[in-house]
């Protein structure tokens, strides 16, 4: 600190975190605290506040005070060089030396270099044993000379010479001193009759900053421990949030935090007090660069049909998407067609024409739909075949194309022949080879049926293989527990300790032998910043876990819950993914699921969220599918605002 204003705000800090009453404050510079003191809003309050604060600084070595200071030094103790006691409201002006300083500065820096190697948890705590390891490994150049302690944890005294350091202040050229520091100066005291007060080389226009490195006006990034979460600011040289797009990390090489950029495929915000920024992954209609603070839509003419995007796809020929946000380009329908990417819109036929399949990429695929062919005088425009004629595909270019209508065939045959034996033999054969065509029709489908039903069995094992733990919640916990602590996240409550980890498809076999039920929530963001649910839907969440809780402890059982932002790692983004990949196997071994669909809007683009639009998200249905293909369709059900019934027979 430098300015009274400064050490005010530290006054601030102290009060609101408590640490006034029993711990001892030391302003490092030269501060009249009566003065600023003075200077607050609630004076007397303040002055009460810092009593037993200290303000002391190596005092300036130049003019003459540098003397003065030699024949002090030379002819008394250090503690006999101490103008500042110990008690009431302290700070004397600049000019006066405070030998003890010094030590006290190295003292603080001590402990700080110390926490910094061995690192603070994310709940505050901190491995006594392991600091009090490093304190004794602490050695650097400080204020008092050089620090090193030994086994024992006591000062090592082999080096005599004591070293002040001196911020020197800016003058003007009539004398009068200007704000800022112009240089920092290293002297040494040495014993001896050769020795005396001595300025130490070294660069003049940069500060040498405890614990060693070359001289810098920038503070080094070790120097200062930030909370996790945050970043040294080299501007202002606070702990700042980190910014949008980026998240929190721990460097494995000096235990110091640092913010690092979010994949691409997610984003993040800035996170409130007492919070972490994580990466999100971008929902699918949407997609995000490397350190992207929010994910874009789609822009019309483009799609992001999963999770995670880093960009959005252009559409393919043959498709387009109408409007931002897409998840799936929407194939050109029977009439229309489109041969250019990144459309907003399928081309149509010309009248009257349909194409030969869907996807259709060129105008070429327009052709006369069934019963009809191309007028040889315009290659554009269909004519329709006679009465009781047809042609047998779409596609037609002549007349010659068209043929009786089978009905119409069987009808004159059976006019015209059916008075003798023979014809009407004929046309026995006739019907009777129809039947052998259907029979053999029915024979391919049931083989093809086989061969389906032989693939989802194959997926469905599929379904067993987690990479990632399931992760639950238990619904008394889930329905007292505050909308802030829930958007904590996976590591809040994991950190606490309110988490079940089951390993395994057989522990979760196990896991509800034991006599428990697994709810698992599927539903959709609505929120680029704000992770999960937002308060509608987790009111409806919270109604839902309500009765199922109830109707379990009614059989004698136990609920727990399954909901993204806390059974799924956020700010991992490895254990993300493999928790990710996991998804449907954790679908399939819940015992419920709930759509959750009350009315709703999207927070950013205003879009109107209810059961339609949960019903046409991709992700949501592959969710509710894996957990249908196993458990069936009874167990699914759909919570609105209103009430809470089963999904409908035609849902899928």
């Amino acid at each position: 600190v430098a300015y009274g204003n400064e050490v005010l705000n530290v006054y601030a800090a102290a009060k609101k975190l408590d640490l006034l009453a029993d711990y001892l404050w030391v302003i490092p510079f030269d501060i009249d605290l009566q003065a600023v003191a003075s200077g607050s809003a609630d004076q007397e309050a303040t002055r009460a506040g810092m009593v037993g604060w200290i303000s002391c600084f190596p005092d300036p070595m130049y003019d003459n005070r540098m003397a003065w200071f030699q024949e002090q030094l030379a002819s008394a103790p250090r503690h006999h060089l101490n103008h500042s006691g110990l008690e009431g409201l302290l700070g004397d002006g600049p000019g006066v030396c405070d030998s003890y300083c010094p030590f006290m500065y190295d003292a603080v820096w001590t402990v700080a270099i110390a926490v910094g190697r061995v690192g603070v948890a994310e709940d505050g705590s901190l491995d006594k044993a392991a600091l009090l390891k490093a304190i004794r490994e602490v050695e650097f150049e400080g204020a008092s000379r050089q620090v090193r302690y030994d086994s024992s944890g006591e000062r090592d005294e082999s080096e005599t010479p004591v070293i002040l350091k001196n911020a020197r202040a800016i003058t003007t050229d009539d004398g009068r001193r200007a704000a800022g520091v112009a240089m920092v100066e290293t002297w040494q005291w040495w014993p001896g009759e050769s020795g005396g007060l001595k300025r130490v080389g070294g660069d003049e226009n940069a500060p040498v900053w405890p614990g060693g490195g070359a001289p810098t006006w920038t503070v080094p990034p070790d120097r200062i421990i930030c909370p996790l979460g945050t970043v040294l600011s080299q501007l202002s040289l606070e702990c700042e949030a980190c910014p949008p797009g980026t998240r929190p990390v721990i460097s494995p090489l000096d235990n110091h935090p640092s913010c690092v950029n979010c994949p691409a495929g997610t984003h993040s915000f800035s996170a409130g007090p007492g919070e972490l920024a994580v990466c999100q992954l971008c929902q699918p209609g949407s997609a995000a660069e490397e350190g992207a603070a929010e994910c874009t839509l789609c822009p019309a003419g483009s799609a992001a049909d999963a999770p995670g995007q880093e960009r959005c796809t252009a559409c393919p020929p043959g498709s387009a998407a109408s409007e931002r946000g897409q998840e799936l380009c929407s194939p050109c329908g029977q009439a229309s067609f489109q041969n250019a990417t990144a459309s907003t819109a399928c081309r149509s036929c010309p009248a009257g024409m349909v194409t030969v399949a869907p996807n259709s990429r060129d105008e070429a695929a327009c052709v006369c739909p069934v019963g009809s062919y191309l007028d040889g005088d315009d290659s554009r425009r269909c004519r329709q075949c006679k009465a009781l004629w047809t042609t047998r595909d779409k596609g037609a270019r002549s007349a010659g194309e068209c043929e009786l209508k089978d009905s119409t065939r069987s009808m004159i045959i059976a006019a015209a022949v059916c008075g003798t034996a023979v014809p009407c033999a004929l046309l026995a054969a006739y019907h009777a080879m129809k039947s052998r065509v259907r029979k053999a029709e029915a024979e391919l489908q049931r083989a093809m049926d086989s061969e389906m039903k032989r693939r989802l069995d194959a997926a469905m094992a599929t379904l067993r293989d987690m990479n990632h733990s399931m992760v639950l919640l238990s619904s008394a916990y889930f329905l007292r527990v505050p909308a802030a602590k829930l958007r904590g996240l996976h590591e809040t409550l994991r950190n606490e300790g309110m988490l079940v980890f089951l390993d395994c498809h057989e522990q979760i076999v196990e896991f509800k032998r034991a006599g428990t039920e697994i709810l698992f929530f599927s539903y959709e963001w609505l929120s680029f910043q704000q992770p999960g649910p937002n308060d509608v839907q987790l009111a409806a969440m919270r109604a839902a876990a309500l009765t199922f809780d109830r109707e379990c402890k009614a059989r004698g059982r136990e609920l727990f819950i399954w909901l993204d932002i806390v059974s799924i790692p956020q700010i991992s983004p490895a254990l993300k993914d493999l928790a990710v990949n996991s998804l449907y196997a954790y679908a399939s071994c819940a015992d419920h699921m709930v759509i959750i669909a009350p009315d709703s809007r999207h927070a950013n683009t205003g879009h109107v969220a209810n059961l339609d639009t949960a019903a046409s998200r991709v992700w949501l249905r592959a969710e509710q599918v894996s957990h249908m293909a196993h458990a069936g369709i009874s167990s699914l059900h759909v919570q609105t605002q209103d009430s809470l019934e089963p999904v409908p027979a035609e849902w899928l």
